[in-house]
């Protein structure tokens, strides 16, 4: 008997470990799924990679490699979402990119709103070094 209780015991932590694995994988979503283009309008600059949004640890996440872009400058990636009443929130990705073709470029953020579940992408821009100053 001793032996059979045990047995269930670890049985049940292995579903409790397992099912706590497969809630915190739930949450995660691809806002674009891997290996695709994310480009600025007028082309002129473009990562290829993908941009996921984990719910419950509130993280956005881009992880990417630039395939063009015309000189260092500010890649930026604007999100929007709504929350459960419908009120629209905004996040910005800011990366700064050297202009390298193949620069690996892999960001994180918090958006401020963490009463959205879902984003999309409003607007990607690329702002040149040059224009910036």
């Amino acid at each position: 008997m001793n032996r059979y209780v045990r047995f269930l015991r670890r049985a049940l932590a292995v579903t409790l470990v397992l099912g706590a694995a497969v809630a915190n994988a739930s949450d995660f979503s691809f806002i674009v799924s891997p290996n695709q283009l994310i480009c600025a309008a007028g082309g002129s600059a473009c990562v290829r990679g993908s941009l996921s949004y984990s719910a419950n640890q509130r993280i956005v996440e881009l992880r990417s490699r630039v395939t063009q872009a015309s000189g260092p400058g500010m890649f930026r990636i604007w999100l929007y979402g709504e929350n459960y009443q419908g009120y629209p929130r905004r996040a910005v990705l800011e990366v700064p990119i050297r202009g390298v073709r193949s620069e690996i470029v892999n960001l994180r953020i918090i958006p401020d709103a963490p009463d959205v579940e879902v984003w999309v992408i409003q607007s990607v821009e690329f702002e040149r070094e040059s224009n910036r100053r």
